[in-house]
């Protein structure tokens, strides 16, 4: 007699199933194609944190940006560091820096700046979030506030041209642990690395959110009165999921930004954050599967739309423009002369001339 598979057991092959599709990706794709799907895969990263913090608490958070580019931030430092050597970043020299800034000087060392890429926007996040929530902030407000917040770290980014180089951003990297970033098994090995995390980090949240602390966090969101007159504290629960989220946003920055090559105040603007909430939506809040297809997907649509294909999608939209002008019937043209011909009052010039312009066209 057989037996059905249960949830979790479903769960677990599709997981399986899924991960060995994209260990092995690499063997059927061109190296460019294996960099731009472990871009993606940092993307659909930083898309669980906020599910975790959207779907299952109910913040909506448009600053994951800001948290986003500050891992990236911070492992950049250490491969410009170390593509310069025992010389100044190049940019600095422009600008007439002789001396490393102080804050650059620990960047030498890649633990160093991977644990600054996580814990750091911990912090930020952790402070922000307990002033926020301790003040009973939430809804639309805070999204404010965080959209407000990553603004205005970018401006203070931009600003400080000297020591890391304004909006032109970190741009020297040339190699990882020695291994030079260009050379396709380095691409490989980054790829592979974003598969593991990512999956390490869909694992770990998936333990978070079954966990008596992920019940207490979809019963904030429910109802966080209740949660408080339990006697929870609901300002240290939403903190801690906050700085979760933000934690994981900086473990996706270290991952991108040798696959990018470049990190810059552009990944912090508003439509970056607002990008990552939109492809949390489409793959569904609270939904672990479907968020992380759902942000892959938008991301490589959007990519595909921008870079892969703008002769594809001139020509066709040359062909909607054709297509549209001879699918209107001519009997509709000839009531819109009517109309106007009808029309009691004259029309401004501005107006006559596009009115013009389009009975010719008809």
């Amino acid at each position: 007699m057989t037996k059905r598979l249960s949830l979790p057991n479903t769960h677990a092959l599709g997981f399986i199933v899924c991960g060995v599709i994209l260990l092995g990706l690499p063997m059927l794709i061109s190296n460019y194609q294996v960099n731009l799907l472990g871009r993606f895969l940092t993307y659909a990263m930083v898309a669980v944190g906020l599910d975790m913090l959207w779907g299952y608490t109910g913040m909506l958070s448009l600053g994951q940006g800001l948290f986003f580019s500050l891992g990236a931030y911070c492992f950049a430092l250490y491969l410009n560091l170390e593509t310069a050597g025992a010389k100044l970043p190049e940019f600095m020299g422009l600008y007439g820096v002789t001396e490393l800034p102080f804050f650059w000087q620990p960047f030498y060392s890649p633990i160093f700046a991977a644990l600054a890429a996580v814990i750091l926007p911990m912090l930020i996040a952790g402070g922000i979030g307990f002033m926020i929530f301790r003040s009973r902030i939430q809804g639309v407000y805070f999204s404010i506030i965080t959209q407000a917040l990553t603004a205005i770290f970018a401006l203070l980014l931009i600003g400080q041209q000297q020591v890391i180089n304004g909006t032109n951003g970190i741009t020297e990297m040339r190699t990882i642990f020695g291994a030079r970033l260009a050379e396709p098994n380095t691409k490989v090995a980054l790829y592979l690395a974003t598969v593991v995390a990512l999956g390490a980090v869909y694992l770990g949240c998936r333990a978070v959110i079954r966990s008596r602390f992920g019940r207490l966090l979809i019963a904030v969101r429910d109802d966080e009165n209740r949660v408080r007159f339990m006697g929870y504290n609901p300002v240290l629960i939403k903190t801690l999921v906050f700085m979760l989220s933000a934690g994981i946003a900086g473990l996706a920055g270290i991952l991108l930004v040798p696959q990018l090559g470049i990190i810059s105040p552009k990944q912090l603007d508003i439509a970056a954050s607002i990008g990552i909430v939109i492809w949390v939506a489409v793959g569904g809040r609270g939904h672990a599967d479907r968020r992380d297809s759902g942000r892959a997907a938008g991301q490589y649509r959007q990519e595909h739309h921008q870079h892969l294909l703008p002769r594809y999608l001139a020509v066709n939209h040359g062909r909607a423009v054709r297509w549209r002008r001879a699918s209107i019937p001519q009997r509709h043209c000839r009531l819109v002369h009517r109309c106007a011909a009808l029309a009691p009052a004259r029309p401004p010039k501005g107006r006559r001339a596009s009115s013009g312009r389009a009975n010719h066209r008809c």
